[in-house]
């Protein structure tokens, strides 16, 4: 059967989060108090390896060293490698120096955490929810421009930064999405599927390689795991056929625990993925508010997604962890390194766009000419920052 490419914007955010959510309570800036652009005489701290290290004290030694081997790639790897790092260092800004009142933010919403997801209908979206939760939205906006910098290595003043900006600012300021992305992009989930599942599976098990990146659960693991299904409603309709550690060493989770599960529902296999969950990017800096608990994925969903899913992705503590299950065949990466220059500009202002609408009314009616002029030069400064201290600690 068919299905439905959603093309609607996500919700804006002052109807989208919990009750807890500050993005109605905290007071608008007024349009007359903007303050000028960030400099890099506002930070006050170092970007040193010690620092990074502090903001992941759950990883090992050994595996720290993987995941920073990976980072000091390039700066956009850096970059992205350490949100908890990036909110703590922009904390330490006054408040003050900062515009915009504290919503529902993303983030970690940098232009490979956008992609196709499979949620009842097909849509372009923020498909990453780790660092997700309350903070300034000054600060995800800034993450987000950041990232484009890093990424595409272009200013605010030229190239798809400058694009970018444009269609975040226009989004923001209209409440209505700038640029939405094509539909011909979106990809089969059918043929997507069935190659991943000819990728990863033989039958009725997981391939263990250096390939598929999956190896077999230490005995502990997979007895606490075990233990988990039979206990968990949402997973009454699926059989349990494998189970394997999956190895992920980029980005914001790299090394720390993943699970895959191989079920059986309705006759078709998935591939279910339990991810670790540790304190959000968000929460290392500065927010009134922490969006947490059974509904935490829910609310966030409804920030960001055109449609929100029933027991779709959930949060389950056992073991002494907390994971995030979500479905693997669910979702496919935009690929944004892999399309034609017109479609990658496409997705890449789809998703400028849909951060604007979910920003939209935290911002407080602050005018599109007052946005770029304090965004555009903060974004530089950040992203310069961030480059400076891959070249330091390299």
């Amino acid at each position: 059967m068919a299905l439905t490419i959603a093309m609607s914007a996500c919700g804006s955010s002052g109807d989208s989060a919990s009750d807890e959510s500050s993005a109605s309570s905290a007071a608008s800036v007024a349009s007359d108090a903007t303050p000028a652009p960030l400099t890099a005489a506002d930070f006050s701290e170092t970007l040193d390896q010690p620092t990074l290290r502090a903001t992941f004290p759950e990883l090992s030694d050994a595996d720290f060293t993987i995941k920073w081997t990976a980072a000091i790639d390039d700066a956009f790897s850096f970059f992205r490698s350490f949100p908890p790092a990036y909110y703590q260092d922009l904390g330490t800004i006054p408040a003050a120096r900062v515009p915009g009142a504290e919503t529902v933010c993303a983030g970690d919403p940098h232009p490979d955490n956008f992609g196709w997801l499979n949620e009842g209908s097909v849509f372009f979206g923020l498909n990453d929810f780790d660092d997700s939760g309350d903070c300034p939205v000054a600060f995800d906006a800034l993450r987000f421009l950041a990232g484009v910098e890093l990424d595409f290595g272009d200013g605010y003043t030229k190239g798809l930064t400058q694009d970018a900006l444009a269609s975040y600012v226009n989004s923001v300021t209209s409440g209505k999405p700038d640029t939405v992305v094509d539909a011909s992009l979106a990809p089969s989930f059918k043929k997507a599927n069935k190659s991943t599942l000819a990728d990863d599976v033989d039958g009725t098990t997981f391939i263990l390689s250096s390939d598929t990146k999956l190896t077999a659960l230490d005995a502990t693991t997979r007895a606490t795991v075990l233990a988990w299904p039979p206990t968990e409603p949402r997973l009454a309709d699926a059989t349990l056929l494998d189970l394997a550690a999956y190895d992920h060493d980029s980005g914001g989770s790299a090394e720390l625990p993943r699970v895959w599960m191989l079920v059986e529902r309705a006759g078709a296999q998935d591939i279910l993925e339990l991810k670790t969950e540790v304190e959000p990017g968000v929460e290392w800096g500065r927010h009134a508010h922490v969006v947490e608990g059974p509904t935490r994925q829910a609310v966030l969903e409804k920030a960001y997604w055109p449609t929100v899913p029933a027991d779709d992705s959930f949060d389950v503590t056992f073991g002494g962890s907390t994971w995030l299950v979500r479905s693997r065949l669910a979702r496919i990466d935009s690929g944004l390194d892999s399309l034609k220059s017109k479609d990658q500009k496409n997705e890449l202002l789809a998703a400028a766009s849909q951060l604007g609408v979910a920003h939209s009314a935290a911002w407080g009616g602050l005018s599109a000419k007052k946005l770029t002029a304090w965004l555009g030069p903060s974004a530089d400064v950040v992203a310069a920052r961030w480059k400076a201290a891959r070249k330091a600690d390299n």
